[in-house]
């Protein structure tokens, strides 16, 4: 599912479990969440 057509509440919850894994997770685990995070934006279906 992408990021961009969750509801609201849905958003807050995945973001606040994104949140959860960088806190408990390391610099590098982090920076592959954000890349991920980062393909999963691409305006690849406008």
């Amino acid at each position: 599912m992408r990021i961009g057509k969750l509801n609201y509440d849905q958003h807050r919850h995945y973001q606040t479990a994104l949140e959860d894994a960088i806190l408990q997770s390391g610099p590098i685990s982090t920076l592959y969440t954000l890349n991920l995070l980062s393909l999963s934006y691409r305006p690849d279906d406008l």
